[in-house]
């Protein structure tokens, strides 16, 4: 399919699911579509989307699901998707989105999964984001985030992955780190991260892929040796 999509689409009142995924769709995604209350999927993933998003998501009561990743969609997220309460799912990955993560987003109790990478996003990451119960995926990478990393971590028990490769963050690990003892897959590539790694990260014993090369580490703790379930270090360049 080419071409935009139709305003008319909001004439649809009992629409449930959009999914018009992986076609040439150009344009942007008309404020319409944002008005059809029984919404619970929206998939516009892949397609050749441009402009910013609509700017008021809170009419959406029932959204479950998210994805508009793979497409060329700039601007701010607007931190009216903060108000969607029963978004599980927020797929924005691989656009052009730039400004800072909305602490709304931290709103999002029932939220699995949040995928932010590859964009041009600056600022710290809220440490909101590291609070919320169902969280399991964060997917940061590839962007221009700045700062350390909060202690709010030490609530993210849930996560079994979080990728923060490819930013401008920095400072040192805290030992809250330790605390989440669900992940299994940290990545860490290419920060300013410094100083030595906490000997709390030894207690992360279902981590299996450890990734972090190209940081300013100062060592590495004799902690490490605790996690028997890793499958998978990199430390190139990270000392």
């Amino acid at each position: 399919l080419t071409g935009s999509i139709p305003a008319a689409i909001g004439s649809l009142l009992r629409l449930e699911c959009v999914d018009i995924s992986s076609n040439l769709l150009t344009g942007e995604i008309p404020d319409e579509l944002v008005l059809l209350e029984n919404l619970e999927e929206v998939n516009l993933y892949d397609n050749r989307l441009r402009g910013v998003l609509p700017a008021d998501w809170s009419r959406l009561k029932t959204l479950k699901r998210l994805s508009l990743g793979q497409n060329r969609i700039d601007g701010e997220i607007p931190a009216s998707l903060g108000s969607v309460k029963t978004l599980r799912i927020v797929g924005l990955e691989n656009n052009l989105l730039r400004g800072t993560i909305p602490v709304t987003l931290g709103q999002l109790k029932e939220l699995r999964t949040l995928g932010l990478s590859n964009n041009r996003l600056t600022g710290a990451i809220p440490g909101v984001l590291f609070t919320l119960p169902n969280l399991y995926h964060l997917g940061l990478s590839n962007n221009g985030l700045s700062g350390s990393l909060p202690v709010e971590i030490k609530e993210a028990v849930a996560f079994s992955s979080l990728d923060l490769s490819n930013n401008r963050l920095s400072g040192v690990l805290p030992p809250e780190l330790g605390d989440m003892e669900g992940l299994e897959r940290l990545y860490l590539t290419n920060n300013h991260f410094n100083g030595a790694l906490p000997p709390e990260i030894g207690n992360l014993r279902r981590l299996r892929i450890l990734a972090m090369p190209n940081n300013e580490f100062s060592s590495l703790p004799e902690e490490i040796g605790n996690i028997e379930s890793l499958e998978e270090l990199n430390a190139s360049n990270a000392f």
